[in-house]
């Protein structure tokens, strides 16, 4: 049996993070963990690290048989050590190659969704004493589920 298709498209999400290196072009090269909000500064000690978690699921139509579709709403957060002359520039880079790895001309996932979508993008300062600083951007996944027979 295959995963349900909001966690097929966590995991295409995350295979395009991982595809972030230098060696692929991008200017980074940093860790992308599934799952895990928030990151803390042991996860980031040997360099960024962005994290993918499912915030909501949102149903935009519903035939009230069994088919609907929905708006899948994926948090991407990419997080770098504060206090580097560079913090700025490294961030700057890393929301970059994000957004070149995720908005792709194949905006279907593989077939896997209708589109997929720029959401809200915010810049999270660390608090006096904090060691992270981060850059969240939502993404927007819109899908048809259908249930029943096939």
């Amino acid at each position: 049996m295959a995963d349900p298709l909001n966690l097929q498209i966590l995991s295409a999400l995350k295979l395009r993070l991982d595809d972030i290196s230098v060696a692929n072009g991008y200017n980074t090269d940093p860790t992308v963990v599934l799952g895990v909000q928030p990151v803390n500064a042991d996860q980031i000690a040997t360099g960024p690290v962005i994290s993918i978690f499912d915030l909501t699921d949102d149903v935009e139509f519903s035939n009230m048989l069994d088919t609907n579709q929905i708006t899948q709403r994926v948090e991407v957060e990419a997080v770098v050590r504060y206090g580097a002359d560079s913090t700025a520039q490294k961030l700057s880079y890393l929301w970059q190659d994000i957004n070149r790895a995720i908005f792709q001309p194949d905006r279907t996932l593989g077939g896997l969704a209708l589109d997929v979508l720029r959401g809200t993008r915010a810049f999270v300062y660390p608090q006096p004493g904090g060691e992270t600083v981060a850059v969240q951007q939502t993404v927007n996944v819109e899908y048809i589920e259908t249930y029943g027979n096939p």
